[in-house]
């Protein structure tokens, strides 16, 4: 699996050009060639709403890498428990 934050963080006072992390993230998962993308929370997946793990969706589609979602155990509860009391919730979410 990569995960970004090891290879290449988006968190370092001086970055390199967009252009230049873009293609080390597409490098990253052809070598990998697997993507986890962790949809936290499962109603609105902040991965889902941040452009560099679009990008990193994007790329695994691309290269056909495999792209794996996954919840976490707290959120697949929650999921569940929306799913039998609130399924409202779950339909909105869609």
């Amino acid at each position: 699996f990569w995960i970004d934050i090891f290879c290449v963080s988006q968190h370092l006072p001086a970055m390199p050009p967009p252009e230049r992390t873009m293609k080390m993230a597409h490098d990253l998962i052809q070598g990998a060639g697997h993507v986890l993308v962790v949809l936290s929370p499962w109603s609105q997946p902040l991965a889902l709403r941040r452009a560099p793990c679009l990008w990193d969706c994007l790329c695994a589609l691309r290269l056909k890498a495999k792209l794996t979602f996954a919840l976490t155990p707290d959120q697949s509860k929650a999921l569940l428990r929306d799913l039998t009391a609130r399924s409202a919730v779950v339909v909105d979410a869609l």
